[in-house]
């Protein structure tokens, strides 16, 4: 009696062991797929940190070659304005120019004329 309990209890324990064999396969195969799922995740998480960094980078580059092109607007702007007003001046002048040489002209006839 005693070996026939002894025999079922070890082939219980077989059983048992079996079972529990098959179960930790089982869970180091889905450790393992756990595994590389998490590095796969990790690598994409490093791919986007340094596509982020790269586009700090890119976007400070891009604020520093603003602010260069805002500089030379402004100098532009100012070259302009400078020339519009030379403009404006040389516009006077040959106006008086004008001005003198219709008055000379005029003088001339008046000279010739007496």
């Amino acid at each position: 009696m005693m070996l026939e309990e002894n025999q079922r209890t070890l082939i219980s324990m077989s059983e048992l062991v079996f079972f529990l064999n098959r179960d930790l396969k089982e869970l180091k195969f889905e450790n393992e797929n756990l595994i590389v799922q998490v590095n796969a995740k990790n690598n994409l998480l490093e791919s986007w940190k340094k596509l982020i960094e790269q586009l700090k980078l890119d976007n400070k580059e891009l604020e520093n070659k603003n602010l260069q092109l805002k500089e030379e607007l402004k100098q532009k702007e100012m070259i302009v304005k400078i020339s519009e007003e030379q403009l404006k001046k040389y516009r006077k002048e040959e106006k008086k120019r004008e001005e003198i040489s219709k008055a000379l002209g005029e003088t001339i006839k008046e000279m010739k004329n007496k």
